[in-house]
């Protein structure tokens, strides 16, 4: 875990200095299992957020784009984040099921069963239980006309599996990882709604980055 960070490095953040955490990481077509390869950052500055954004949303809106990022929350607690440069193919749990690799709390089975997707509601198991208290998906959208990042969301097929399962979790745990999150994206290419922490205080914006349709135990914690 040596190239993994904690969100400081050498006294600048974190993003002045974009790092590869995982080079050439594996993301699957669900439909032909075709392999391709995803480089995995720390986090988002001005030096690859043109190589990050490549996932076409024009149909979306004008000049947008996207990309996504998985955390994952160590053996000792540390927050992990990967941003990944191919978002069209690749998913959420086949790069969760690497970052969480590094670990070797984890069997074989359980990281082939998040990176596959095999979740079986009716008969989870306690440690894929555990390994989804301990990652999140992300998807984020940005405007090119702008340089700035314009949503923002918990949505993942990690997170349709903490729903499949009740996954219970923690409302502290939740408004760390996203702290930890933010801590690593340049405010610079962050639309003012998301700067300075806002939603922390903002609970229709908190409702929109983590979509409490999912119905997720710790939701009602943080939004009533």
């Amino acid at each position: 875990m040596e190239n993994w960070v904690t969100g400081i490095r050498k006294d600048i953040p974190i993003y002045e200095s974009p790092e590869v955490i995982l080079k050439n990481a594996r993301g699957m077509d669900l439909e032909t299992r075709e392999f391709i390869c995803s480089d995995v950052y720390d986090s988002v500055g001005t030096s690859n957020v043109q190589e990050l954004f490549t996932k076409d949303l024009t149909h979306v809106g004008d000049n947008l784009y996207g990309t996504k990022a998985v955390a994952y929350i160590d053996d000792t607690g540390e927050i992990h984040f990967g941003f990944f440069t191919e978002s069209d193919i690749t998913h959420h749990p086949q790069i969760g099921a690497q970052l969480a690799g590094v670990d070797s709390t984890w069997s074989d089975d359980t990281l082939q069963t998040l990176f596959h997707g095999n979740f079986d509601p009716d008969n989870p198991s306690q440690e894929i239980t555990s390994l989804l208290q301990r990652e999140f998906g992300f998807d984020f959208m940005f405007d090119k006309s702008t340089r700035k990042i314009v949503r923002i969301r918990m949505q993942s097929g990690i997170t349709n599996a903490q729903r499949y399962y009740h996954t219970p979790l923690r409302k502290e745990t939740v408004e760390d990882v996203l702290i930890n999150m933010f801590d690593r994206i340049d405010p610079n290419l962050l639309h003012p709604k998301y700067q300075n922490l806002n939603w922390m205080d903002d609970p229709q914006l908190l409702r929109d980055i983590i979509l409490p349709s999912l119905n997720i135990q710790f939701i009602m914690d943080i939004i009533i």
